[in-house]
């Protein structure tokens, strides 16, 4: 409950001894929850993909060698996605902190940098229902289907996740690498905004 109500005392308390095996547990839950967000859509996604090439008059096997690409991908690359941001999380708040002086292990900002994932995992239920509801989406209106509402909010939603896990950020950087408060919060904030220009830019682009 520490980890909700007071993140610093959490972080403080969990790294003296922490192992691998928690970090890469919550890394892997999250992952695989966002693969079967991935399965969920990747289906429908196949066949609005086989429509669009068909109708541009691409050979059948071009579109045969794409619809396996769009499939495996839709399914697979979360998983990577999620195992590559959590590398890219720990480098960012890692070197960045260094600019205050932070010190302290590398091994310890990515362990503990694991943890800003259960806002992830607790979200699942709903991005569960945004991802039902887009492939049916899909299966109407085709590609152009994500453009609709629902691709809207999965973007706020993962835009609120970014928030959450900001918050995380600060008390990682804090104690990971034993920062002062105004030097954690500069930390998670440059990360916060390099994480959420992609967001800010799917909004501008779908308009």
């Amino acid at each position: 409950m520490e980890f909700l109500t007071n993140p610093d005392k959490f972080f403080r308390e969990i790294k003296e001894g922490l192992s691998y095996k928690l970090p890469l547990t919550i890394v892997l839950a999250a992952a695989i929850l966002n693969s079967i967000n991935g399965y969920i859509v990747a289906i429908p996604m196949k066949r609005a993909v086989e429509r669009m090439l068909i109708e541009q008059g691409l050979p059948r096997e071009s579109i045969q060698m794409a619809l396996t690409i769009t499939q495996i991908s839709a399914i697979l690359m979360p998983i990577v996605t999620v195992f590559i941001i959590w590398i890219v999380t720990a480098v960012l708040i890692h070197a960045i902190s260094s600019i205050f002086g932070g010190e302290g292990k590398f091994s310890m900002t990515l362990k503990l940098s694991a943890f800003s994932f259960i806002p992830n995992i607790v979200v699942f239920p709903l991005n569960l229902y945004v991802s039902l509801e887009m492939a049916k989406i899909l299966d109407v209106y085709g590609l152009e289907g994500l453009k609709g509402s629902f691709s809207l909010v999965s973007i706020i939603i993962g835009i609120l996740v970014l928030i959450w896990q900001f918050i995380y950020w600060i008390f990682i950087a804090k104690n990971a690498r034993n920062l002062e408060i105004k030097g954690s919060i500069i930390t998670a904030s440059v990360v916060f905004v390099l994480f959420l220009i992609p967001s800010l830019y799917s909004l501008i682009f779908r308009f």
